[in-house]
């Protein structure tokens, strides 16, 4: 087993604060507890060490008149120095032996005599204090031995001080309770600290994280952490915020790539349904073509025969008028449908312009002077660059748009033809009866707004397909006073004089 599985296999604690815990403060608490521990011992064998010194002071401090006394033989002197070592209250008793051991004097609890011990033979032999943990009448009592010398330096009896046992025990554990409660409440005092500390400095920042994510996913898409506290959590707050704000771009993408698609689709799917309905649409017109011609001309054979017949001609020229209609949705039909191969050239606008108005007067013979429209042409730029694009399809989308305005009632059609620096232009602006509908629905196949028998609805379809062929824009608006239509062609399609005479060069 790895390192790695070892760290894994051991149960951590659940929370950031548990771990603080359980791996900064618990292993403080346990150095902390030796070191009491250490401190304890060491202590209690100085308070031991103590104990024994206060008892060894007082012996050393009575020994030299009690030798006086003993070397004089004046036991009441020897008595009262014992009786003033026993009133201190820290003593058990005290005795003075000879040097055999035989009690001279004593006060308080003290042993009979001493004699043939070897407390009395180390000491008188060695002339060096003695100590001894002994028991005197049932009781556990520490005791020193002291020798007493007269004047001429000969030890002529020694001194015992007794102390009781249990002294020591209660000094050494007073010391331990002490040292221990002490020790308890700097853990209590540490483990407070610890935990408002990691509250203070991590804890309330964690736990604002942890909300801020909680309340993203029960769907508060708009919710953002607060980057506060230690760098390394601001850090991951700004993080957090940084991903979240990732998560929303990249939907709104998606979202924006899905209606882009579901845009293109459909308008792949009415491109497919008009190709199909093109395709149908020229087949019918092809077909309908020849038996138009036919009753076209034998109706002109009828009128020769009918002669002088006014009814019969009647019902000829109704004939022929629904004959003419028909025929003029036939070439509409194939006018819409785009040809297979365009047939593109230099283009001058201001010839195309001049052509769309004579190619629409035939339409416009039984109206009165003053109520045909007046088409005026202008070129606003000069020189004009040059278009490249199909003339044929050009000039039926400005027939197309011309006639319109026709049909509105406008009385005043300007065509104006101006350039910038990035397209040409081509604008259709009339004071006829403006638009009735939105332009994007006027540009669908087959919708008008006119009577029945008065149009096919495929004539600003036939100008939208040819500003297509040509890359261009179709701009329709409503002035208030008529209606404004606006070709723009891009400059990739247009070609200066310079650049063509460049060419030519």
């Amino acid at each position: 087993m790895n390192t790695t599985s070892i760290f894994r296999a051991i149960p951590w604690p659940a929370t950031l604060q548990f771990s603080i815990l359980g791996f900064v403060l618990l292993p403080l608490i346990i150095i902390s507890a030796v070191g009491v521990g250490y401190f304890v011992s060491v202590s209690s064998q100085i308070e031991e060490d103590r104990l024994k010194e206060e008892l060894s002071l007082l012996a050393r401090a009575v020994r030299l008149p009690i030798g006086q006394s003993l070397e004089q033989a004046e036991i009441d002197d020897v008595q009262s120095a014992l009786d003033s070592v026993f009133e201190i209250g820290r003593v058990y008793g005290a005795s003075i032996y000879n040097v055999y051991g035989d009690r001279i004097a004593s006060a308080g609890i003290a042993e009979r005599n001493l004699v043939n011990t070897r407390v009395v033979a180390e000491t008188v032999e060695t002339g060096e204090m003695q100590e001894r943990f002994r028991e005197v009448d049932g009781l556990d009592v520490f005791s020193q031995f002291l020798p007493v010398v007269d004047t001429g330096g000969r030890i002529n009896g020694l001194v015992q001080i007794t102390r009781r046992s249990s002294d020591f025990d209660a000094a050494i554990q007073q010391l331990q309770i002490t040292a221990w409660t002490i020790w308890f409440v700097l853990v209590g005092v540490m483990t407070i600290i610890v935990v408002l500390g990691h509250y203070g400095s991590v804890g309330r920042y964690v736990r604002n994280l942890l909300q801020t994510m909680a309340q993203v996913e029960r769907g508060v898409r708009s919710r953002r952490a607060i980057p506060a506290g230690p760098r390394e959590l601001a850090n991951i707050s700004d993080g957090l915020n940084r991903m979240l704000d990732g998560i929303e771009r990249a939907k709104a993408q998606v979202s924006s790539h899905q209606e882009t698609e579901k845009q293109l689709n459909e308008r792949l799917r009415d491109q497919e349904k008009m190709a199909a309905i093109g395709r149908v649409a020229r087949g019918v017109a092809h077909e309908l073509g020849a038996p138009l011609s036919v009753i076209n001309g034998r109706t002109r054979r009828l009128r020769n025969l009918v002669g002088s017949d006014v009814d019969g001609d009647r019902q000829l020229n109704a004939i022929q008028q629904q004959v003419q209609r028909l025929n003029r949705i036939v070439r509409q039909l194939l006018e819409y449908c785009r040809p297979d191969a365009a047939k593109l050239g230099p283009v001058d606008l201001a010839e195309i312009a001049e052509d769309a108005v004579a190619a629409l007067a035939p339409e416009l013979p039984g109206r009165q002077a003053d109520t045909k429209p007046v088409f005026e042409i202008s070129v606003e730029t000069d020189p004009l660059p040059t278009l490249t694009g199909d003339p044929a399809r050009l000039e039926l989308a400005l027939v197309n748009l011309l006639r319109n305005s026709a049909q509105a009632g406008a009385k005043q059609v300007s065509i104006r033809i101006q350039a910038n620096y990035t397209s040409l232009s081509l604008v259709v602006e009339d004071d006829g009866a403006g638009l009735r509908e939105p332009a994007e629905k006027l540009q669908e196949p087959f919708f008008t707004t006119k009577l029945p028998g008065e149009g096919t609805g495929l004539g600003l379809a036939i100008v939208d397909n040819v500003a297509s062929e040509h890359d261009a824009s179709l701009k329709i608006n409503d002035t208030g006073a008529g209606c404004r239509v606006e070709i723009e062609f891009p400059f990739k399609h247009i070609e200066s004089e310079q650049e063509t005479a460049h060419d030519g060069d």
